[in-house]
């Protein structure tokens, strides 16, 4: 209120707040219920302005976040070949929600590396019992500079450079299927490795 003396300031009933909250659920309910129209006119238009193939780069730990979380709209199956467990670049908690993610979405994961010997990794113990499967490649035959992932249309890698984390998505079905192709080749000559324990320790089976 403004008086003689200027501004003042006083209580107002509570039943303003509840007014208030009553208001907020309103148009929380509105955007519920609007929420999946929205969602359909956004893809849809998405789709209409859709390239068939583009090349997408990101850079640093951010960036990484964001093509491992990419890596979660596989479908059914994702392919690594494999330099360093990603929590040698990013945080743990944030490597273990993308693993929660991969099982809560049944995302199968196979994966070929250059290590005799792989170290716990995990406590998504499902993934590695269910999900989870690796075989080793004699780095004579194939050295892994890059780790790479292939999903759907989608071939990404990544590596760390010149103390820089550098990221690549190519989006190209032709692509995608020929390295889908390669890495079932090399899969098929690849030495099967023995899960050890549900922390993820594998190690070349006898």
């Amino acid at each position: 209120k403004i008086d003689s003396r200027g501004l003042k300031f006083e209580a107002v009933s509570h039943a303003q707040l509840e007014n208030l909250v009553i208001q907020k659920e309103q148009e929380t309910d509105t955007l519920r219920e609007t929420l999946p129209y929205l969602i359909k006119q956004l893809e849809s238009i998405a789709a209409a302005g859709k390239s068939k193939s583009k090349v997408l780069y990101y850079t640093g730990i951010d960036g990484l976040k964001q093509v491992q979380w990419n890596s979660l709209r596989a479908h059914g199956e994702l392919l690594i070949y494999e330099i360093k467990n990603m929590a040698a670049f990013l945080p743990q908690e944030y490597c273990e929600k993308v693993r929660r993610e991969l099982v809560e979405r049944q995302i199968h994961v196979r994966e070929l590396t250059n290590q005799t010997k792989v170290k716990d990794w995990t406590e998504v113990r499902e993934l590695v019992l269910q999900y989870w499967q690796v075989r080793h490649v004699p780095p004579e035959k194939l050295e892994m500079k890059f780790e790479v992932m292939i999903y759907n249309d989608i071939y990404a890698m990544y590596a760390y450079q010149e103390g820089e984390i550098f990221c690549v998505e190519i989006y190209n079905q032709n692509l995608a299927v020929m390295q889908k192709q390669l890495f079932d080749f090399v899969w098929h000559t690849a030495v099967p490795m023995k899960i050890v324990n549900e922390r993820g320790v594998a190690e070349i089976e006898a």
